[in-house]
Parts: C-alpha cells; sequence; structure tokens
C-alpha cells in the first residue's frame, strides 16, 4: 500500500509542478496570420468560464490511436467560512504513454483527482490559481493532498489551463510562436457541430531556464465560446508525433463530485489514506 500511495502521490503532483508562461488576458479578438503568440494565450482565445456543475469529457490520441477518456468536472465547495472553487478529472487506467511532458504510471484501476484552488470560482481567464487542497481516490481507496509538502508546488500559481490540460500538452513556457492559420471551422460534438476558430501556432525550439530541451511544436486548438473553457479540440505535433484531443461530450450544471469535500487535503494533513 505504501508503494501505491508513492505512485499515487507522484501522479497527483505531475499535475502540479509544470512551469508555465505568463498568461495574457482573455482574448476576444481572433489572432491573425502572423502575430506572435504564447501556448498560453491560444488556449485563452473564446476562453468560456465553467460553472459550478459543467463538466467535459476528452478522447486522447496519439498518432491516431486513442490512448484514454478523460472526464473534467467544475465546482465549489464551502470550506469553513469561504467558498472554494475545484475541478475533479476521472482517467481510466491505461495512462498517456510517449506523451509530449514526462507522465507518471499509475497502477490500479480508475484515477479520480479533486483538486481545490485559491479561489471562489473560473470566471477570470487571466487569473493565476494557486492549489490549496485536493485527494486522489484510487478505487475504494481516498489519499488527501497537501502541495505544501512539495517546496515546487507550493510556489504553484498558474493559469487554468495548465493545470487542466498538463500532461496532454508541451510544457508550457515562456517562448513566443507565430500564428501561420487562423480560420472558422465546426467541429461535431455528440453529433452536432460547434462552431469553432481553428488557430494554428508554430513555436520553434528553445530552452526553459538554460536547463531543458524544447522541441519545436505546432500546436493547433479549436476554440468556442459554446462549451465550457471554450476549448473543442486541441493537436500537437512534435517531430512524427501527433498527439490529438477532441471534446467527444460536455454538459452544463449537472455533474455530481465523487471525491466529497470532508476528504479535502489541507496545510496540515499532509499524505493521508
Amino acid at each position: 500500500m505504501r508503494a501505491l500511495l508513492v505512485v499515487c502521490s507522484a501522479a497527483a503532483l505531475s499535475l502540479l509542478v509544470a512551469p508555465s508562461a505568463q498568461p495574457a488576458a482573455g482574448m476576444s479578438v481572433r489572432p491573425e496570420i502572423g502575430d506572435r503568440i504564447t501556448q498560453t494565450a491560444v488556449f485563452q482565445y473564446l476562453f468560456a468560464a465553467p460553472g459550478t456543475g459543467d463538466w467535459l469529457r476528452y478522447r486522447f490520441s496519439h498518432n491516431g490511436r486513442p490512448v484514454l477518456t478523460k472526464n473534467v468536472g467544475f465546482g465549489s465547495d464551502r470550506i469553513g467560512a469561504a467558498s472554494e472553487a475545484y475541478f475533479e478529472t476521472t482517467t481510466q487506467l491505461q495512462p498517456l504513454t510517449d506523451s509530449p511532458v514526462h507522465s507518471f504510471p499509475v497502477a490500479g484501476g480508475t484515477v479520480v483527482t479533486k483538486l481545490y484552488v485559491n479561489a471562489a470560482d473560473f470566471s477570470d481567464p487571466a487569473r493565476r490559481f494557486s492549489v490549496v487542497g485536493g485527494a486522489v481516490r484510487i478505487g475504494d481507496a481516498t489519499f488527501t493532498l497537501d502541495p505544501k509538502t512539495r517546496d515546487a508546488a507550493s510556489a504553484l500559481d498558474v493559469p487554468l489551463q495548465t493545470l487542466l490540460l498538463s500532461g496532454a500538452l508541451p510544457l508550457p513556457d515562456e517562448r513566443l510562436g507565430t500564428v501561420v492559420g487562423a480560420a472558422a471551422e465546426d467541429v461535431n460534438v455528440q453529433g452536432h457541430p460547434v462552431h469553432c476558430v481553428h488557430l494554428t501556432a508554430d513555436f520553434p525550439p528553445s530552452r526553459i531556464s538554460g536547463a531543458t530541451d524544447v522541441p519545436a511544436l505546432r500546436l493547433e486548438a479549436w476554440q468556442s465560446p459554446d462549451v465550457p473553457l471554450g476549448t473543442v479540440a486541441w493537436k500537437t505535433s512534435v517531430g512524427s508525433d501527433v498527439f490529438d484531443v477532441r471534446l467527444v461530450a460536455f454538459g452544463r450544471a449537472s455533474y455530481r463530485a465523487t471525491i466529497s469535500s470532508d476528504q479535502r487535503g489541507n496545510a496540515n494533513a499532509g499524505y493521508q489514506r
């Protein structure tokens, strides 16, 4: 069980430690070909704030092969005298292998991770969030999470998209890319067309903090204000590898959390079962 706890904790923290670019304000004006842009700004275009009970289901593929489905639900719990917003992700056993960032294998069945942030909601697209508590469930075992038990995690202060999409994108960084495509395009979700703007940006190879090599990347994103969060699909091409993520279902005001608020970790909890 101790080994399982270590794996579980590592999997949760993999969401927390990715470095990020400085956030841009949420954009409503479509980027044009030739504009300079950050990865974060791509996903902030047409951002739609997820409300309590909103949820999304994404399917991940690698080189055309489906590898996992990930559900994300949003909500807010009353913790003491304040409300804390959370997002809860549910991922099946099979990990996203060969992802553009390092990921941890997880032993066990379905993994549910619930993370609380230092805000009452997710309405501000430019806000940077810190994780203030949470829990991870594998099978019928639940472990509370204290991000302050790791120095790197205690300094966490990132945009919402970095928290949600970490593990499915290259490391967010400060390099600027160039917009090479911007056009209207419909994407089919649940049998219905969702009107999107398809953005394509190329990012050059670079180094982060003089130590980590980041390869050249083409990022495509299909953004729409008609779905929670605003991201309908995205694709990253790194060399010959193509990672594709598509929204397959979503809903509003109907998500019910799997992990209850009394299982929330905090600054005094550490890692506990």
